[in-house]
């Protein structure tokens, strides 16, 4: 398994922006909460304190085992296979939060990435997302950087709450977007 991880700044932030959106919900905790290309697991984690079930999808399985294997111990989290296009469960109303971190960066097609962004924003009440936003260093070929604008206009989200966290010159934007559905 790998030994590596998300940047502890970058857990922070996710975890205070989780923080946020259960506070907007007062006196119930986060019911279901789905992490969207979870990878290795770097972030699963931050999740499970502040909800009851946590959905963690990848399309990748060798990166799904990795997660699984990683918190095997987290009883609340329900690992799948499957893709950001391909997620059937996005169903109106049926997620508390949804997480997308460094995801939205690595798919080109806007015709790819507009429905299931949309399907996402229709789904949940709240979105975070972390994507890189501007790079220090010549961004890979399998990368393109959006502005914060562009990914909150993906999800239909609107009045977005955004940290910043600088990576040497490698800026990236979280947000926590108000779905533009509800």
């Amino acid at each position: 398994m790998a030994e590596y991880g998300a940047h502890p700044s970058q857990r922070a932030i996710v975890d205070n922006q989780l923080q946020t959106a259960a506070s907007r919900y007062p006196g119930r905790e986060l019911n279901q909460v789905a992490e969207a290309s979870c990878g290795i697991g770097q972030i699963t984690d931050v999740l499970t304190p502040q909800a009851r079930r946590v959905t963690a999808i990848d399309f990748t399985p060798t990166m799904l085992a990795e997660a699984q294997a990683r918190w095997d111990d987290l009883a609340s989290v329900d690992f799948q296979l499957s893709s950001l296009q391909d997620f059937p469960p996005w169903a109106e109303d049926s997620c508390d939060v949804t997480m997308t971190v460094r995801v939205l960066m690595h798919i080109f097609d806007e015709a790819d990435l507009t429905q299931p962004c949309r399907a996402i924003g229709r789904a949940s009440r709240l979105v975070i997302t972390g994507e890189y936003t501007s790079a220090a260093t010549q961004v890979g070929a399998w990368s393109r950087l959006r502005s914060p604008q562009q990914d909150a206009d993906l999800f239909g989200g609107q009045k977005p709450a955004r940290e910043t966290l600088d990576y040497a010159g490698d800026l990236s934007t979280f947000m926590l977007l108000q779905a533009g559905t509800r």
